[in-house]
Formats: C-alpha cells, structure tokens, sequence
C-alpha cells in the first residue's frame, strides 16, 4: 500500500514538474532577416498557445518588430506581449486554431501597425479590445467564422487605413459601428451572409476610397447609407438581391469611378443616375448591370483612362424602357 502512494505521489510531482514547463517553452526563436533593404528581426513562436493568459518566457527585446506563430494548433495569443517586445509591429498568427481573443492580447502595444489573424476560427470581435492599438493601420480578419461585431470594437483605431473581413458569418452592420475609423480607406466586407446595414453603418467614413459588399444577400438599402463616403472611388454590391437602385443612394458619391452591380435582381433602375452622371459623378467610369432581370449591359473603361461618356448615354434607353418597374410596397397592398 505504501509503495502504491508513493508511486501516485512521484507521478504527480512528475505531472506538476511538466505543466510548469509547458508555462516555460514559450519561447521566441529569433532570426534576422532583409526586407527592403532594412533588417526585421523576428520571433517565432513555434510551440502551440493552447492556454489563456500564457506569457513568453524572455528577456525584454527592443529589436524585435515582428511575432509570428507558426504552430496551426495554437488556440489563443498571449497576453502581455508589449513586456517583452515593446517596439513590435507585427503579429502574424494566420491558419492557427484561434476561437477568441481579448484586450490582454493587445494591451500596451501602442506600436503595432499590422494584425493578421486571418484563416481562424474566431465567432466574435468584442468591444474596445483593439483600443491599444493607436498605431494599427491593418487588420486581417478574413477567412473566420466572425458573426458578431460589438459596435465599440474599433474604438481607438483612428490610424487604421484597411481591413479585411470578408468570407465571414455577418448578417448585419450596426449602427455607427465603423465610425471611429477616420482614416480607413479599404474595406472588404464581401462573402458574409448580410440581409441588414444600419443606415448610419458606414458614418465618419469620409476617406474610405473602396468598399466591398459583394455576395451577400442585401435586397434592399437606405436612401442615407452612403451619406458619408464623399471620398469613395469604388463600390462593390455584385451578387446580392438589389431590387431597386435610385439615385438619391449614390447621390453622395461624388467621387466614385466605379458601380458594380452585376448579378443582382435589379427590376427598378432610376434613369436620373444616367441623366446627371456627368454633374453628380464626373469621375465615373464603370457601371457594370450585367446579369439583372431588366439590364444585361456594362460600360468599361477606355484606354488612357478617359470615361466612355457616349456608352453610359447610351443606355439611358435600355434604363427608361425596361428597368422602370414599380416595386409594390406595404401602402400599395393597403390601397387594393
């Protein structure tokens, strides 16, 4: 009986000795590299992150500027990583097995100007966990299974010029839920499963010059949605269910170079957006309506840029004669 304890015992002191080492052998392996001409010294952290509140096990570094983790089984990111690598500006942590991340992740790293962490497996993006990051000016989320953004999520990221979410599980945009982003110039939503956008969704975007809302399933939107984007070049709505398209939505995009609308159910297509493009759009070069119920046209770009003025004219007919179909609404059932 007593050597059966001590033999427990001895296997238990075993046990302990080797979970206290799991908390040791996250470790950077370093190596120094040139990009452009300059040298990026990085931390590879080879083993997997299966734990919250793990830390790395090193000195304070101050050359450090990238951290990647290489291990596709890691299931969280280490908290207080601003300790050891104060200067990072990198975090490469794609095709791993991430499901969450928290504002331990990030604290301090007022450095840090890319984040991917794309080809995960994250549901949620909660809110001020990026606050720290004053200085991000890219986010990867793409390729996840995000299907809830907390409108404060972005909160602190006035630097941010890009971010990608698209091939995620979003089936709507909040009210002002972008509208800390003031410097953001490209955002990819597309590939997401949206039916709803607040009308205020994209307020304070006034640099964003591309966005992309391709394949989801948007069947109508607010007169008021883009009240925001003076400075849009690009708007991408293909493969939806649009089935109205009036011209008081793209009024205020007096900057825009490119409607793409293709594959949608488009059966109402107000002829004003054609009539006045000239003074409402004077940069417009694209208006792409191919694959729609009423429309199978689609103005292209000529060579050295010029806008092909006498094409978008020319369908002005097409719009008038076929995409003039009166949606019935709620008041119309009322009035039979």
């Amino acid at each position: 009986m007593g050597k059966k304890v001590t033999r427990i015992c001895f296997l238990l002191f075993i046990f302990g000795l080797s979970s206290v080492a799991s908390d040791e052998i996250l470790k950077c392996r370093k190596e120094i590299k040139n990009a452009h001409r300059r040298p990026v010294v990085t931390c590879y952290v080879d083993v997997a992150v299966r734990e919250k509140g793990e830390i790395l096990s090193e000195p304070i570094d101050t050359e450090i500027s990238t951290l990647t983790f290489t291990n596709n089984n890691t299931k969280y990111l280490p908290d207080n990583v601003a300790a050891t690598l104060p200067n990072l500006q990198t975090i490469f942590a794609y095709k791993c097995s991430i499901k969450e991340i928290q504002k331990t992740n990030f604290v301090g790293l007022s450095k840090l100007k890319k984040l991917c962490l794309f080809d995960n497996q994250l549901e949620s993006v909660e809110g001020n966990i990026f606050s720290d990051l004053i200085s991000l000016k890219n986010l990867e989320l793409q390729n996840n299974a995000i299907n809830h953004i907390d409108r404060n999520a972005f909160l602190g990221l006035s630097n941010l010029k890009t971010v990608y979410l698209r091939n995620n599980k979003l089936e709507k945009l909040d009210h002002e839920m972008f509208t800390s982003l003031s410097s953001l110039e490209y955002l990819n939503l597309e590939n997401n499963a949206i039916d709803h956008i607040d009308k205020n969704a994209f307020h304070g975007l006034g640099k964003l010059e591309t966005l992309y809302l391709k394949n989801n399933k948007l069947n109508k939107l607010d007169h008021e949605m883009f009240a925001s984007l003076s400075s849009l070049k690009y708007l991408h709505l293909d493969d939806n269910k649009l089935e109205s398209l009036d011209f008081g939505l793209l009024k205020p995009l007096s900057s825009v170079e490119g409607f793409h609308l293709a594959n949608n159910s488009l059966t109402h297509i107000d002829e004003e957006i054609f009539k006045k493009f000239k003074m409402f759009f004077p940069k417009l070069r694209v208006i792409d309506l191919s694959s729609n119920p009423c429309i199978n046209m689609k103005t292209s770009t000529l060579y050295y840029g010029e806008k092909n003025e006498t094409e978008i004219e020319q369908m002005i007919p097409t719009v008038s004669a076929n995409c003039q179909r009166k949606l019935e609404t709620k008041d119309d059932h009322l009035n039979q």
